[in-house]
């Protein structure tokens, strides 16, 4: 029996979920791991189908259906026995308050499925607080219970979290499981190879450019627009910053934007670095080999990987409680 996930993933995630699907070998807590981009959100969806489909009793269909009410609920977050929990808007940690209600929750027995599933994402934003009380579920689950702990960068996660699941850990495809994908989708495959290059083979990114039309020249003429904005004047990239934020009042709207713009100068940086180190057939942006060239004479080899480096421990640090303002100065007045 197959499982009936339109997913891009790599190959041993699909056989790994497989398995433990059709056997019904569960264990009470998983910690999805990975960079964003590789799809852990809606795998997480797409196990919950899988586990409450009401046809995942026999086995006569593809798992999970998508047709009955069971699976249909999940796909509009409204299943009595999914648990969801994620940082409020204006809000930029999971609280404590949030896990006591998770509490409550549990104590029920699943009202329509076998389990009940907690799915929480970007774990890395609990209090100390939240964390602790969390650590006491997992320690001592509750009876049919399943938790989905989803989080980008384990290094900012309590171990002791981490210790008490199963981790599973998220990762790029390669081109051949692309090429497979496109196959199965009767999809044309001239283009895996530009695709390929700009998702840096991470399913997520993936989605958007295969359902998205000319999703990639969006992300073409924001670097271009970038590039652009380099080596303005004091008094310019101050009017720059304002711009960004402008009219963004949430803490989770102005963390977004923060963590757009330093991604997308990561990209620009590896771009960089590549043509330092001589390897422009390996850049993402291809298409804009030339005004990149002359952006990277700014920088020495040591400069592109000082600045990669900041960028990285930057991003790395977007879920704590920052100053969205200070950090855009930071990254256009002194970094780039």
């Amino acid at each position: 029996m197959d499982l009936n996930w339109d997913l891009l993933l790599p190959k041993n995630l699909l056989t790994f979920f497989s398995n433990i699907i059709l056997k019904k070998s569960f264990v009470h807590a998983y910690f999805f791991i990975g960079p964003a981009g590789t799809n852990k959100q809606k795998t997480a969806l797409y196990f919950v189908q899988s586990i409450f489909c009401q046809h995942n009793e026999d086995f006569t269909d593809d798992i999970p259906c998508l047709k009955c009410d069971n699976c249909k609920q999940v796909s509009k977050s409204i299943h009595p026995d999914l648990i969801q929990i994620k940082q409020l808007e204006n809000n930029a940690n999971i609280t404590i308050e949030q896990i006591r209600y998770l509490n409550q929750r549990l104590s029920m027995k699943p009202l329509l499925a076998k389990y009940q599933v907690v799915i929480i994402y970007n774990v890395e934003l609990m209090t100390d607080e939240a964390a602790n009380a969390l650590l006491k579920n997992l320690e001592e689950p509750a009876p049919e219970t399943i938790f989905i702990l989803i989080a980008n960068n384990i290094l900012t996660v309590p171990k002791t979290i981490i210790s008490r699941c199963q981790v599973v850990r998220f990762t790029s495809i390669n081109k051949q499981e692309l090429f497979n994908y496109y196959v199965k989708k009767n999809k044309e495959t001239n283009e895996i190879d530009k695709y390929f290059r700009f998702s840096q083979g991470l399913p997520g990114l993936l989605d958007n450019y295969l359902q998205i039309d000319d999703f990639w020249l969006e992300e073409i003429e924001e670097v271009k627009q970038k590039l652009l904005k380099h080596k303005l004047p004091l008094s310019d990239k101050f009017d720059f910053i304002k711009k960004i934020l402008l009219n963004k009042n949430l803490v989770n709207e102005k963390k977004q934007i923060l963590q757009n713009e330093i991604e997308i100068w990561i990209k620009i940086f590896r771009d960089i670095l590549l043509i330092k180190l001589n390897l422009k057939n390996l850049i993402r942006f291809q298409e804009l080999l030339i005004p990149l060239e002359k952006f990277a004479k700014y920088y020495s080899t040591k400069d592109a990987l000082k600045i990669l480096d900041q960028l990285l421990i930057l991003n790395n640090k977007i879920n704590y409680n920052l100053n969205s303002q200070l950090v855009l100065e930071n990254l256009y007045l002194n970094i780039i």
